[in-house]
């Protein structure tokens, strides 16, 4: 069965099958019938078929990682509303479709990070400095 999907798609999948509702959300970087030095690693390993895939990933601390993603049946365009870190998502997708360049990709990364540091992590009652939480807007 051919796989549609090819370099830069943003996809969802089932990571654990045993987890019906919960989907992974990644950019698809490539596929083994594309790339052959992966298509040959996975020969080597007993896997002959085309049905594997690299996809780059945004952790929950918003850094962007790769791994290798499997079960393409369950593999489906994403159309929903990228939130949080998540949102980095989109803009990779964009730079891998030669839609933006890569110092576009690095702000928008960079602007992410720093909006998740500013909502979630940095601390306003630290080191000696503490304000109030009335005084917060």
């Amino acid at each position: 069965i051919p796989v549609p999907f090819k370099r830069g798609d943003l996809l969802t999948w089932r990571k654990f099958p045993v987890y019906r509702a919960h989907r992974e959300i990644f950019v698809a970087e490539s596929f083994s019938r594309d790339d052959e030095r992966l298509h040959a690693m996975h020969l080597r390993r007993g896997d002959s078929s085309d049905m594997l895939a690299w996809g780059l990933m945004v952790s929950e601390a918003g850094a962007l990682y790769g791994d290798h993603v499997f079960a393409p049946d369950s593999f489906e365009y994403y159309h929903g509303k990228l939130e949080g870190n998540a949102r980095l998502l989109h803009y990779v997708s964009l730079y891998m479709k030669d839609e933006i360049g890569l110092p576009e990709l690095l702000t928008m990364q960079s602007r992410i990070l720093m909006e998740n540091l500013l909502k979630n992590e940095l601390r306003v009652d630290m080191h000696g400095c503490c304000i109030p939480e009335e005084y917060l807007i």
